[in-house]
């Protein structure tokens, strides 16, 4: 195939609309920031890095440990501290996919 195949009132058209295309800064701005690869997810280590997945395991080994000694024992307040600490957990764990939306803007 020879050419580009356009008709001159394409081409023209076609280059006004590249024209206002080069014109619009924030249309430039976001190709010339575009990620054409996506992130990486983060490994294991990388999580252990951040203090709120650190927080999040060390609440599940104390709620598990509540747990266990809630089973064995039938103490109210153990079962309250077991109740306490589960829910503390869930909201820490809630929260902590959520914490990387925030600090980098929406897309």
């Amino acid at each position: 195939m020879e050419g580009s195949g356009l008709t001159e009132h394409e081409r023209r058209a076609l280059a006004e609309i590249e024209a206002r295309m080069r014109d619009d800064d924030v249309l430039e701005r976001q190709l010339r920031t575009l990620r054409l690869e996506p992130e990486p997810r983060p490994g294991p280590a990388d999580l252990l890095r951040r203090p709120r997945a650190l927080l999040l395991i060390l609440l599940a080994v104390v709620s598990l440990g509540l747990l266990i000694a809630s089973t064995v024992t039938t103490l109210l307040a153990v079962v309250c501290a077991f109740v306490a600490t589960w829910l503390l957990t869930l909201v820490v764990a809630v929260r902590l996919p959520g914490s990387g939306r925030r600090r980098g803007g929406h897309r």
